[in-house]
């Protein structure tokens, strides 16, 4: 069909042909049921060949607009059912894939009679089908398409004289939810397409969307299936983040009531202007030293992770997960808190441990798991930890840290230290068990703890709204179980460092917990063993609309008069030949394919605090075995 429909776009003979029978059927010169010239007849009179009018014939027929006279050849026109025409015609451009770019004229051509005709019918769902028609060929790649969409629309609501809108608002909103719904089961594969029309349907009709979408669907059928904003081959859409301006939100006493903090649950927390300016009451007023430290260890951050994840990609370590776009998150808590307060990371928050002072050759050796690997070769790659630094082991299996860090609380509390801790998970893993048992434990118990959503908008490849971040925000948990909550500018420094110093101050002086929810954008990909262009548009991170960590906190030391672009260029050198040299001496210390390797008995270490004799057995019969494979090398 779409074949033959780029006929007539293309080729002026079939173009002419159909233009001129479909400009008689609109104009009343052919009526219903009259029958049209016979083929050699319509020929001599458009001044073209037979068999084009032939296969134009053949066109309006598979439209619906002409019908064969039983047992004749002669066509006569018919009475199209709106529906039927506009199921044929999308089903033809998600089949095909087709494109406004090869359809939009014969669309000009066979759609605007048949919305004639349904509106002297005064056909309401006809006129909607037929708005879908052209919503549903909407193409990503030619932005005009939507706006000639939208405005099809328009042009039908003002020629029934906005019959349409005679109707009631609720059964017009049913009609299109029943449209679209129809032509869904006729071409599953458009699902994402017929949506887009959707909105589009009713923004033409002036239709608030907001509200309208969710309240059909609640009527029509019980299942909500979250939307995902892009995919792969489509404009970046980040028009469902919630932005408050800069400056705009207030800052509550720590020991305010947790009813007080829902707005600061559903608001962000911002600090940082678009000019790089600090403002407003949770502005931390940080020292110039502090700022640029902060900018260091960001920066440090990231050089690392660029270098792991090339040297992941030589085949030189096993795997990777990068923090690209999420620096300010780690850095900027870890600045917050004190050195005395213990932190449960998860595996995106090598920040973290920057930000305490691990050296990157000690996350270098994990990674290769080699004689000096701190988890001696127990743990899989990025499940660091520094028990010196207070930096709990990271572990694989999602938001087991949350109860853990609860716990740790709870002890430090009864001990009656001064400590609190502070957990990590990103916004998926809120869906675990562990996450809500955490939260109802550290509300009952009060307990000193800081719980930390990173909302990075993917959990692997599935979008935050499926993990429950559509309609409220992930912050808003917290005041729904009793703990205070916090929506945060995630790649704003000073508004991280803000509002964990807040939570941290709340926790410590024995007002409870608080759940912080950091809105950022994972820039990069899940791990070295993901792909994301697979599955969102490749160009997103540029589009982010909070920005990049290290580039907001440089304009701002820069607008502060306290850094320039030579000092920043200076420092990224330094710090890549940082790392290039820490990755040498790293080397030097085994790799996983030469050099030395860790020594099988440790093992049987770190597990009891006085090992059992059949394991004392156990290790000197393998002591024995691994000596005499010495000696055979030596002899040898």
């Amino acid at each position: 069909m779409v074949a033959r429909f780029a006929k007539i776009k293309v080729e002026p003979a079939y173009r002419k042909v159909a233009t001129a029978l479909t400009a008689r059927i609109t104009d009343g010169s052919l009526g219903f049921g009259e029958r049209l010239p016979s083929e050699t007849e319509l020929a001599l009179q458009l001044g073209v060949h037979r068999s084009t009018v032939r296969e134009a014939l053949r066109e309006l027929e598979s439209s619906g607009l002409l019908r064969r006279e039983r047992g004749s050849k002669l066509m006569m026109v018919s009475r199209p059912d709106p529906q039927q025409v506009a199921t044929g015609v999308s089903r033809a451009l998600a089949l095909h894939h087709a494109t406004v770019g090869e359809v939009w004229e014969t669309l000009a051509i066979i759609v605007p009679p048949v919305a004639e005709i349904a509106a002297q019918r005064r056909d309401a769902d006809g006129l909607v089908a037929l708005a879908a028609v052209v919503a549903v060929a909407e193409d990503p790649q030619i932005p005009r398409a939507a706006a000639q969409a939208a405005n099809f629309v328009r042009v039908l609501v003002r020629v029934t004289g906005n019959s349409v809108l005679s109707f009631m608002q609720e059964p017009l909103l049913h009609l299109v939810d029943s449209s679209m719904r129809r032509m869904i089961e006729a071409v599953p594969q458009s699902r994402s397409r017929i949506a887009v029309a959707q909105r589009l349907i009713l923004s033409g009709l002036s239709i608030p969307i907001s509200n309208n979408i969710q309240r059909v669907t609640r009527i029509e059928s019980r299942l909500h299936v979250p939307e995902v904003p892009a995919r792969p081959g489509e404009e970046p859409d980040f028009s469902y983040v919630r932005i408050s301006p800069a400056g705009a939100v207030p800052r509550p006493p720590i020991g305010v009531a947790v009813r007080e903090t829902v707005p600061l649950a559903e608001d962000l927390i911002r600090v940082l202007d678009d000019e790089g300016a600090a403002i407003g009451p949770w502005d931390p007023k940080l020292p110039p030293d502090t700022l640029r430290a902060g900018l260091r260890e960001m920066l440090l951050t990231r050089v690392f992770d660029d270098r792991m994840q090339r040297t992941q990609r030589q085949g030189r370590i096993s795997f990777y997960v990068r923090s690209w776009g999420e620096e300010a998150v780690s850095v900027a808590a870890a600045h917050a808190l004190r050195t005395g307060d213990m932190l449960f990371p998860s595996y995106r928050n090598q920040g973290l441990f920057i930000g305490r002072g691990t050296p990157v050759l000690d996350l270098m050796c994990q990674l290769l798991s080699n004689t000096h690997d701190m988890c001696k070769g127990r743990q899989l790659p990025v499940m660091y930890h520094d028990a010196t630094r207070r930096l709990f082991s990271i572990s694989g299996n999602l938001a087991t840290q949350y109860p853990q860090a609860v716990g740790w609380a709870m002890a430090a509390a009864i001990k009656g230290e001064d400590h609190i801790a502070a957990a990590w998970v990103g916004e998926g893993s809120t869906a675990e068990a562990d996450f809500h048992h955490a939260m109802l434990f550290a509300k009952v118990y009060r307990a000193p703890v800081v719980l930390n959503v990173v909302n990075n908008q993917w959990a692997i490849s599935t979008f935050q709204g499926y993990a429950g971040g559509e309609q409220r925000s992930f912050a808003a948990r917290g005041p729904g179980l009793g703990l205070a909550g916090l929506r945060v500018d995630g790649n704003d420094f000073l508004a991280v460092y803000a509002a964990t110093a807040w939570a941290a101050e709340r926790a410590r002086a024995g007002h409870g917990a608080t759940l912080i929810e950091h809105v950022t954008y994972r820039a990069g990909a899940h791990s070295t063993s993901d792909d994301p262009s697979r599955y969102r548009p490749k160009d997103e991170f540029p589009a982010w609309p909070l920005g990049d960590p290290v580039e907001r906190l440089k304009k701002h030391l820069i607008g502060l008069g306290e850094w320039d672009d030579a000092r920043h260029a200076a420092l990224l050198a330094e710090l890549e030949t940082e790392v290039a040299a820490a990755w040498k001496q790293a080397m030097s210390f085994g790799t996983n394919n030469d050099g030395a390797r860790l020594d099988p008995a440790l093992m049987f270490d770190d597990v009891f605090k006085v090992l059992p004799p059949h394991l004392e057995a156990q290790r000197a019969e393998l002591e024995a075995e691994l000596a005499a494979a010495r000696d055979a090398g030596a002899a040898t």
